[in-house]
């Protein structure tokens, strides 16, 4: 489970339900007309606009974020690739063939391994491998994008219904007595919207962007380590260390990792 996604819900959800029974007023919040307006009318809006495949990619993604990445990490990936570097140098390229099978990341690694088998062209080995990390990203931009377009339509509908609520307010304004309760449950499916847009589809955009750069960087690695098995007789060390400068945007510092640091301290000396 990824704990992080899930207590971010449980506290954003306890510090909005806690601010309305301290308010005394969460019963004026029970608007059932106005929920469904907000939700339906912006789920209508956004299956008008994405194709339904798209759409239910994006559900999919987006409860993803409750569980941890099933691929492997950055770390991970360069640990995987120094290995096959190392057994590649001591029996041959081709003792790799099939190394990359069951290995977690989609099966990128084994379409690496065959690009590269498959032509003596870095350059056209390197663009295959290219389009792919590119497709990969187009895929995980449309499905984050589906979350941002929602952030917008949630607040736009619940103003839609907040305008038929004053609507049906200036109608009955003969009777004052109703006017408060009837503004009250007028201004709740703004604050549905509201809600929706920025405890819901703004963080999950920006948590399935996350996601999607650290993958990226995984294929990338991937991609680099397999090419300079096949492609340069580097030794392992060397496509380590290669490897762990992809690894700087992890840092706030922007400077390598301890390890990388230490290889690269030696290599100097």
């Amino acid at each position: 489970m990824d704990w992080s996604t899930i207590f971010g819900f449980i506290i954003g959800i306890s510090v909005v339900s806690y601010g309305l029974f301290e308010s005394k007023s969460w019963g004026a919040f029970l608007n059932l007309h106005g929920f469904i307006l907000v939700v339906g009318g912006t789920i209508a809006a956004i299956m008008i606009n994405t194709p339904v495949p798209l759409f239910l990619q994006a559900l999919r993604a987006g409860l993803s974020l409750l569980i941890k990445p099933k691929g492997l990490s950055p770390e991970a990936a360069i640990r995987m690739i120094s290995a096959l570097s190392e057994k590649a140098r001591r029996t041959g390229n081709m003792s790799i063939e099939s190394d990359g099978q069951d290995v977690g990341d989609d099966g990128f690694l084994q379409m690496a391994i065959d690009a590269c088998l498959t032509t003596s062209d870095e350059k056209l080995a390197r663009e295959i491998l290219s389009q792919k990390i590119r497709q990969i990203r187009a895929r995980h931009t449309e499905a984050g994008n589906i979350f941002r377009t929602a952030s917008i339509l949630f607040p736009m509908f619940g103003l839609v219904g907040t305008l038929i609520g004053i609507v049906t307010v200036l109608k009955n304004i003969s009777n004052p007595k109703n006017v408060g309760s009837a503004m009250a449950v007028a201004l709740s499916t703004a604050f549905f919207g509201i809600l929706a847009a920025n405890l819901v589809c703004v963080p999950v955009a920006g948590k399935l962007r996350l996601r999607s750069l650290e993958e990226a960087m995984v294929k990338e690695i991937v991609a680099e380590g397999v090419l300079k098995i096949f492609f340069t007789s580097e030794i392992p060390t060397q496509i380590t260390m290669y490897l762990e400068s992809f690894l700087r945007a992890k840092f706030d510092s922007g400077e390598l990792s301890a390890g990388a640091q230490g290889s690269q301290q030696k290599a100097a000396t």
